[in-house]
This record gives C-alpha cells, structure tokens and sequence, in this order.
C-alpha cells in the first residue's frame, strides 16, 4: 500500500484539505462572514481544485505556498468583512504557526526514528506517513484548542494597528516563515553538512515556536494597549459631557434667579397690553419658550445617564427631534459607568441618525426603562423611513460610515453580555424598536 501511488496521491490531497479547512475555521473565528453560504463554498472549492493543480504540475513546494498564501488572501477578502492589514496579518499568522508545526513534526519523527537524512522522509515510506498524521493531528488539535478558548480579537472594539506597528509586526513573521523555508529546502536536498543533525533542527524548530509565541505575547499587548486607549478616550467625553452638562446647570439656575426678579415686570408688562390680544399671545409665547429653555435635565436616578440624556437632548433639539424618557434607572446600581455609557449613547446615536433621514416633521425617539418580574426592560423606539436589511444575522446600514454603526450594535450587545442580558431589535416600515432585557438580581463587583 505505502508504495501505491494513488494512497500517496490521497493522503497529500487529505492533507492539503485539512490546512484549508483549518485555514477557513481560523478566519471565520476572526471575522464576520459577507457571502451567502452558497458563494462560499464554491470560491472554497475552488481553491482546492486550484492548490490540486499546483501539485499536480510539480510546482516547488516552497513556490506553492507562497501562491497558496495568496489564495488565501483573495478568499480571505473575497467571503469576509475584512480590512486589508487584518487580512495579511491572521493569514501570515496561520500560515507561519502552520509551518511551525510542520518543522516541530518532522524533528520529532526524524529525532524519534533515528533518521539518518531529513531527506528519507521524501520517500515512499512508513515515516512520511506519520509526518503527515502527526502534523495534522497537531494543527487540528491548536485550531480546536483556539476555538473552543474563542482566542480572538473581538470585532465589536476597534483595534487600530498603525503602518509602523503592522510592519514592526510583519517583519518577524515574515523572517519566521523564510527561515522555516530555507531550513526545508536545505534539509531536503541532503548532503549538506550540518543539516543531517537531526538535533539542530529540532532546536531550531522549537527556537522557532518560541519566537512566534513571543511575537503573539506583542501582537496580544498592542490590542490590549488600543483598548486601553479607546476606554481612556470614553472616559474623558464622558468627564467633558458631564462638566458641560454641571456647567449649564449653574447658569440655568442663574438664570432661573434673574426670571424670578423680574417676572412682576413680565406680568405688568402682560397686563398693559391686555388689548392687544396678539401682542400678548406672542410675548406670553416668548416667555413660555424661555422658561422651557430652562429645564434643569433629567433626573432619571443615576448621574451618569442623566448627563447622557442632557447631552442627547441637545442633540435631538438641534435637528428638530422630539425625545420623551420616562425612566427609573435606581435600582440598576450594578452596571458601571462605562457601560452605561455604551449601552445608551449608542443606541440613542443610532436612533438620532435614523430620524436626521426623515424629511417631515415626524422624527420622534421614546425612551421607557421600567422593572418587569427580576429583569429590568429598556425600550427605544424611533420613527424611520430607510429599510432595515440583515445579512447573517447582523442588521446593516445605509449609513457612510457602516464600520462605527457596527461597533455601536456590537459594543451593546458585549455591554449587556457582562449581566447576562439581551437584546431584541423590532424593524417595522415606520419605526424602529430596540429592547434590552437585563436581570436585575444582580450585585455590583467590588
């Protein structure tokens, strides 16, 4: 069987569909999905018939995979939402730790077997087998091992890797895979002086393995360091919303006081121009609209919403939309600030950008909070005229900037995932209708 043609044939094309497979598994736990499953699976299985090809008109294996590199990149970009650095650097990431694994399996099986030459394992024999199944086994065991940790940079928070960071970055995973190359196409040849020790490549394999492990410890530090500074960044609009809103508190009141002294002159003035019916309607209007202008804000039970629904309001008064809140956030004393944050001013920016679209006068958003059984319901609702369209379960956007409206859904849903709560979106022809249920016997982490 071992010296079949066909039984090699089958198990370098098994071989070649399992790295492809885990390729797939790997981008499809880094981002989101923008084809129909059906479109898919054919570019999927054209890129097999195409990696096939490549086999069968002997193309060197070190120029294969530089173009299977490449395949992957097209199909990468092709199925999934995807900007261009994320691409190049999940598909260099696999492709280098799936090289790693190779060099790691084929030490072992030389070291183990005592091999005189890397290059027998070319051969026809019991050991290339068990390179092939010891290298897979590995691979699907990491992938798996990736996936069930869901190891991943979470696309709801934006992770902003500059050009000097992905090339910082680059530089040593491209240096990685060439070495590993160079290691392969030296110890296959034979005959080389210093590459039948089969001990120097174990160790350079396992050098190898550390190098990228350490290479993804920094790749781990810089979204860790973006997300720091994303947080520090709401933190400090959040600080700037709330001293404006304090700020224009104080000279509310102040000019609550000044109103207070002279309103005996207003009703004077009211009564002197008793006859003149229009006069008076619109000086009384004038002082209505004054005295509206000075509504000290919410007072909804907790400080920081109160501020966000004072900076909303501003808004919403700015482009002629009428905003109505009837709320008791009280008893919610368990969620933090920052998640406060999150959960209402996006989803009262959204519904702030669905109304700006319609051209009448009726741009509305209600906002209702109230307790129902041991969970606390959150509802928005807002009139629209634009078509809501879904896409693999996420709802998408007319909006220019379809990126930032994503991260705001997806930060809601992250929010509200911390207190095992839910989100429910109702997109009917003229409104749009967002409910958030959150289980309120909850206690607040120190």
């Amino acid at each position: 069987m071992l010296m079949n043609q066909m039984f090699w044939d089958f198990m370098e094309n098994a071989s070649m569909i399992i790295e492809w497979v885990s390729f797939y598994l790997i981008i499809s736990q880094f981002s989101p999905k923008k084809r129909k499953n059906k479109q898919e699976v054919y570019s999927f299985i054209v890129i097999i018939i195409f990696s096939i090809l490549l086999k069968v008109l002997n193309v060197y294996p070190n120029e294969r995979i530089v173009i299977c590199f490449f395949i992957g990149l097209i199909y990468y970009k092709f199925n999934f939402k995807v900007n261009n650095i994320k691409c190049i650097m999940i598909s260099l990431i696999f492709w280098l730790f799936m090289l790693t694994v190779e060099a790691l399996s084929i030490s072992f099986i030389v070291k183990i077997n005592s091999l005189v030459n890397v290059s027998e394992l070319l051969g026809k024999n019991i050991y290339r087998m068990e390179t092939m199944i010891l290298s897979k086994v590995i691979l699907i065991s990491l992938i798996m091992v990736v996936r069930c940790l869901k190891f991943r940079v979470d696309i709801g928070i934006r992770v902003d890797i500059g050009k000097g960071d992905f090339i910082y970055i680059l530089t040593p995973i491209a240096t990685n895979i060439i070495i590993i190359l160079v290691i392969f196409g030296y110890a296959f040849k034979g005959g080389r002086e210093g590459f039948g020790d089969n001990v120097s490549i174990f160790f350079v394999s396992i050098l190898l393995l550390l190098s990228n492990m350490s290479l993804m410890f920094i790749v781990s530090k810089i979204i860790k360091n973006n997300k720091l500074k994303l947080e520090n960044e709401f933190i400090k609009d959040k600080l700037e919303m709330e001293y404006k809103y304090y700020s224009n508190l104080k000279d509310n009141q102040e000019k609550v006081k000044r109103l207070y002294h002279d309103i005996k002159n207003h009703i004077a003035c009211i009564e002197g121009n008793n006859k003149e019916t229009g006069i008076r309607k619109k000086y009384i209007d004038s002082l209505n609209s004054e005295i509206d202008k000075l509504n000290l804000g919410f007072n909804t039970g907790n400080e920081v919403l109160d501020v966000i629904l004072n900076n909303k309001r501003e808004k919403c008064m700015e482009n002629n939309i009428s905003l109505k809140v009837f709320i008791d956030f009280s008893k919610v004393n368990f969620i933090e600030y920052f998640d406060i944050c999150t959960i209402f001013s996006n989803c009262i920016d959204n519904a702030i950008e669905a109304c700006k679209k319609i051209k009448d006068n009726n741009r509305y958003i209600n906002l209702k909070g109230n307790c129902v059984n041991n969970f606390y319901v959150i509802k928005i609702e807002n009139s629209k005229t634009n078509k809501v369209k879904k896409l693999n379960g996420d709802f998408l956007t007319d909006k220019k900037d379809k990126f930032l409206h994503g991260i705001g859904l997806k930060n809601i849903r992250l929010a509200l995932e911390k207190y095992n709560g839910e989100i429910i979106i109702e997109p009917l022809d003229d409104k749009f209708i967002l409910k958030m249920l959150i289980p309120i016997n909850q206690e607040k982490e120190a």
